[in-house]
């Protein structure tokens, strides 16, 4: 049962790994828990000549999980203004408009 509980944990982590290379922000605080737990058991069930890679696997989900937590908090997610867009917008409805007219007078 440690294996499985050892296997799910890997499994989960590298998850967690590609969650934390993409953007994918507080998503990836659920496959990060899922391995703390299996981590845990894992490390429960265990003995003690067997709890290193148990422990190994606490750790990577610590990081993990304090790398996620400190982008959320850290890095702001904003989109910056464009100027250019904007004046593209209301050149557009401009014409729109006047396109709405021709097709009226018609």
């Amino acid at each position: 049962m440690r294996k499985v509980f050892n296997v799910l944990a890997v499994v989960f982590i590298i998850v967690s790994i590609a969650f934390v290379i993409f953007p994918m922000d507080t998503i990836g605080l659920i496959p990060v828990g899922i391995a703390l737990v299996f981590g845990i058991l894992a490390f429960v069930i265990a003995e003690s000549e067997q709890k290193k890679f148990p422990k190994l696997l606490l750790i990577i989900s610590g990081i993990l999980l304090v790398i996620i937590l400190a982008r959320h908090f850290l890095i702001a997610d904003e989109v910056a203004d464009d100027p250019q867009s904007e004046q593209r917008k209301i050149e557009r409805k401009t014409e729109d408009l006047k396109d709405l007219e021709e097709m009226e007078a018609q």
